[in-house]
């Protein structure tokens, strides 16, 4: 078997997994089921509505360049 060298270049971003209900998503905004980017006034924004959710939240590596690597 030929061994191959590979190399990522990218971000180094940190996804974050937060359990909440229905209801917690209508009250902050945020459409189900969709990635939305967001700005620095909204993220503290959220933030601040998760802010007692965050003790049980999951935290794993991400951004397009590892994940690709990681499936290569």
């Amino acid at each position: 078997m030929k061994k191959y060298v590979a190399y990522g270049i990218g971000a180094a971003l940190v996804d974050t997994e937060i359990k909440v209900t229905d209801a917690e998503l209508a009250q902050m905004n945020v459409e189900k089921g969709l990635m939305t980017l967001v700005d620095e006034a909204r993220q503290e924004e959220l933030l601040g509505h998760l802010q007692g959710h965050l003790v049980k939240a999951v935290h794993a590596s991400g951004g397009s360049a590892g994940n690709s690597m990681i499936a290569t």
